[in-house]
């Protein structure tokens, strides 16, 4: 709950706000990223995130990761996309967006969707997706410093004034969800050390290890949580030493 102060003459009062505010104004923000990536006409699905939801598709039929049961067609448009291994095509970009979307490309399968004909809709779906968690796990972690309206201003800004509106919502970039990720990890890092709760700790290295498969150049960040983590560790089984207990009690 946070409160607005309202000044009567010379009286100053204060007023509580409605709890319903404070949701609100965030999911207004997150709502509007999401209309932004649906509406948005330079759209670049037929660029280098063309493959990911047919490499998912094609997880799931299983052919495993391998593209060569697609028309020639599908082939000769891949291009690039598609890299020949010991004579078979497989989608050439990180594979990790196409594992953690391959879900919803199941249930979209069973439904009657088929990724060919329709894989522009689903990126720009599953980037709007990507666009709300954007906004409201940036503003979760702006949160755990600094008040509501700053946290909606920084949330806002994040999204709306960087590459996530002008690329990140025009296809469903690798990027799009390993900043979901990567801002879980940094959430969940941050609650663990002012919560001292290892249990957090433990799911932000998680999700670190899943933000370097989604996109690879987010090794940096896994390695830097990986060793924050161990220092902490080492430190605690230290400190239990010394207090007469083992580290298997840990």
């Amino acid at each position: 709950m946070f409160v607005l102060d309202v000044v009567a003459g010379d009286v100053p009062t204060t007023r509580v706000a409605p709890r319903w505010l404070a949701p609100l104004t965030i999911m207004l923000v997150a709502v509007a990223a999401a209309a932004v990536t649906l509406t948005a006409t330079n759209r670049m699905t037929d660029s280098d995130a063309m493959g990911t939801l047919l490499a998912s598709e094609s997880l799931i039929q299983g052919h495993w990761l391998s593209l060569d049961h697609y028309p020639d067609l599908v082939k000769s448009v891949l291009g690039s996309r598609a890299e020949p291994i010991d004579g078979q095509l497989y989608y050439f970009f990180p594979i990790g967006t196409s594992l953690l979307v391959a879900p919803v490309v199941a249930v979209l399968g069973a439904l009657g969707v088929e990724m060919v004909p329709n894989d522009d809709k689903v990126q720009v779906a599953l980037a709007a997706v990507a666009a709300v968690a954007i906004v409201l796990l940036s503003y979760g972690l702006a949160r755990r410093f600094v008040g509501h309206w700053t946290s909606v201003l920084l949330a806002g800004v994040f999204w709306f004034g960087t590459s996530f509106a002008s690329t990140g919502a025009t296809a469903l970039w690798s990027h799009d969800f390993g900043a979901v990720f990567s801002l879980a990890t940094l959430l969940l890092l941050v609650i663990s050390l002012q919560r001292r709760a290892r249990w957090w700790a433990l799911w932000s290295g998680a999700l670190a290890a899943m933000a370097w498969v989604i996109r690879p150049q987010l090794l940096i960040l896994t390695l830097t949580v990986v060793v924050l983590l161990g220092l902490r560790w080492r430190r605690g089984v230290m400190a239990l030493k010394r207090h007469g207990f083992d580290a298997a009690s840990f």
